[in-house]
């Protein structure tokens, strides 16, 4: 027996080279801080863990200069039941900027760190 889906139902009208569903969003906000220099030992976010059998990645980028310039992005695999970061950098000021892209959506409760 086969199953077809009789509706196709598209996010934004965006759908990916591979027929499937193509999600987006960037999260972008201005790190709470007092001006003197501090150190982001741990970055992480609670949200839905995505099945394993999909690729669900979530790039993290931070600036340490008002948004002028981001750092190259590192990924937090959604898959994993810890969606964390080691050994973020020491800043004064710093913006973070979340980005994803997938077939899946994504869920996010609570951004995690661990900042001294």
């Amino acid at each position: 027996s086969t199953f077809s889906f009789g509706n196709k139902w598209v996010d934004g009208g965006n759908t990916s080279s591979t027929g499937l569903e193509a999600y987006s969003s960037v999260i972008q906000f201005q790190w709470p801080t007092n001006g003197s220099q501090q150190r982001m030992n741990l970055f992480g976010v609670i949200g839905d863990t995505a099945v394993s059998t999909t690729t669900s990645q979530l790039q993290v980028q931070f600036s340490d200069n008002g948004g002028q310039s981001f750092d190259a992005a590192r990924l937090i695999d959604m898959t994993q039941m810890r969606k964390e970061l080691t050994r973020c950098g020491a800043f004064r000021e710093r913006m973070v900027r979340m980005t994803h892209v997938g077939n899946t959506e994504i869920r996010l409760q609570y951004v995690v760190a661990n900042v001294k």
